[in-house]
């Protein structure tokens, strides 16, 4: 099939036509219809992205080397950054929270918190992170557009999808929840399309003379949370290049090795051997039900229940022993059944003969790894939460729990100043003699300290 080349008028007919489509769209994502954004993906695609055998808008009009209005709030991973990150971080939408208790993510607009944009070079601006989920894994402005446009129903559907993607759009891997006094906590979806909706609103402003800037529309919204999660400011400059094994954040997640000093906290609870055992998401198991996870796969399989202790780090800073059943399988082989956010493949398990589960919750054991009173005044309010959670008969429910007001607004007071501690704590640079914060188990002096 003969072809002809497209002329340079030609090329601007479709590049105004497809700022006129994503301008469309976009007004269709602010009146209610967020599935927009999907085709607003296909529309950047179409003007962005280069491939060995296609050219973007951009770059057939020689544009390419355009700088492009960039909105994003400060998130580490990003090239003007070196910010240390605590938990998930978004930095192209907000969550908000309605009357009814349910949270959605909405996209900033004009209103980035602390700034309100500036102009980058297309490297930086489409290599840039704009997501960083409570795994570790980062997600770049290339990355949501293209999985979006080419896998999940932007121009195409796949029949297999980019797994660390269905984490971020489906399963919240960002680890956020939204509720009240009246309304369980439930895992607000789409982030991907809030995101969609923020980039458009960039193109739109690089490339359509006097488009107007606009405000975030919270849609009611009682209250709205930034994105940027929590930063603690920049690091020094090191005398080395940092290492990879650096966490993106702080976190908690089962050791990396077993060294002595999680052997020795593990002793002074129970003198069976610790033991590393995979994690089998079984469809309908439920996180922190390990229970009915468990006597539900004994009685469709057989084998038995075992209680013991889940061991995990904060690392560098403080071990917790919480309350945990697994299952051994008919061969003898311990499987975890329990979908665990921080722990994608392994679970360091201490198994207990001695315990006993009577239908209700068991407190967690915490050990610190630094002497901090902080980190002291953080296990003791851990501690009372607990408590206030688990009076009474409240020990022996699952999942929405009913406090009097009194003990509500005293839970409330407690996790607020639960996040101050740890972000204070965590802000603090490790002594020489702690363990160092990468989780290898060396003094920081031997580690990331030298």
């Amino acid at each position: 099939m003969s072809t002809i080349v497209q002329t340079q008028n030609d090329l601007f007919n479709h590049f105004n036509e497809q700022l006129e489509l994503l301008s469309v769209l976009a007004q269709s994502y602010d009146s209610g219809s967020e599935v927009a954004a999907k085709s607003m993906a296909t529309c950047v695609r179409v003007l962005l992205h280069n491939t060995d055998r296609s050219f973007s808008l951009l770059k057939q009009l020689g544009l390419d080397g355009s700088d492009i209005f960039d909105t994003c709030a400060e998130i580490e991973g990003s090239p003007t950054t070196g910010a240390i990150q605590i938990g998930s971080s978004a930095g192209l939408v907000a969550l908000a929270l309605g009357e009814d208790g349910k949270g959605r993510y909405i996209p900033y607009l004009d209103e980035t918190p602390p700034f309100h944009g500036k102009k980058v070079p297309f490297k930086d601006y489409w290599g840039a992170v704009v997501f960083t989920d409570n795994f570790g894994a980062k997600f770049t402005r290339k990355d949501i557009v293209l999985t979006v446009a080419n896998q999940d129903g932007g121009a195409h559907i796949d029949p297999q999808i980019d797994e660390k993607y269905v984490q971020l759009s489906r399963k919240n891997s960002m680890g956020w929840e939204a509720g009240n006094d009246h309304v369980p906590s439930t895992a607000p979806i789409g982030p991907e399309l809030a995101a969609i909706r923020q980039i458009g609103h960039e193109i739109l402003r690089t490339f359509l003379p006097g488009y107007p800037k606009k405000k975030l529309d919270s849609k009611g919204a009682i209250a709205v949370m930034a994105g940027s999660g929590i930063m603690i400011g920049k690091q020094p400059p090191l005398h080395q290049e940092p290492r990879s094994d650096i966490p993106p954040g702080l976190f908690q997640a089962a050791p990396k090795a077993l060294h002595s000093y999680v052997k020795d906290f593990c002793q002074t609870i129970s003198s069976e051997q610790l033991v590393y055992i995979p994690i089998k998401d079984e469809k309908g198991n439920t996180e922190n039900e390990c229970i009915w996870n468990v006597r539900h796969q004994v009685e469709k399989s057989g084998g038995d229940v075992v209680l013991g202790w889940n061991i995990s780090e904060w690392y560098g800073i403080m071990l917790e022993a919480s309350f945990h059943a697994v299952w051994r399988a008919p061969s003898g082989e311990l499987i975890d059944l329990t979908p665990n956010e921080a722990n994608k493949d392994k679970t360091l398990f201490l198994p207990n003969k001695e315990l006993v589960y009577e239908e209700k919750q068991i407190d967690s054991i915490l050990h610190p790894l630094i002497s901090d009173s902080r980190l002291d005044e953080f296990i003791a309010n851990q501690h009372e939460i607990f408590t206030l959670e688990n009076t009474g008969d409240r020990a022996s429910k699952h999942g929405q729990i009913i406090l009097s007001q009194k003990d509500a607004d005293r839970r409330g007071e407690l996790k607020l100043r639960q996040n101050e501690l740890m972000f204070m704590v965590a802000a603090t640079s490790p002594g020489r003699n702690d363990y160092c914060r990468c989780g290898s188990g060396l003094k920081h002096k031997k580690c990331h300290g030298k």
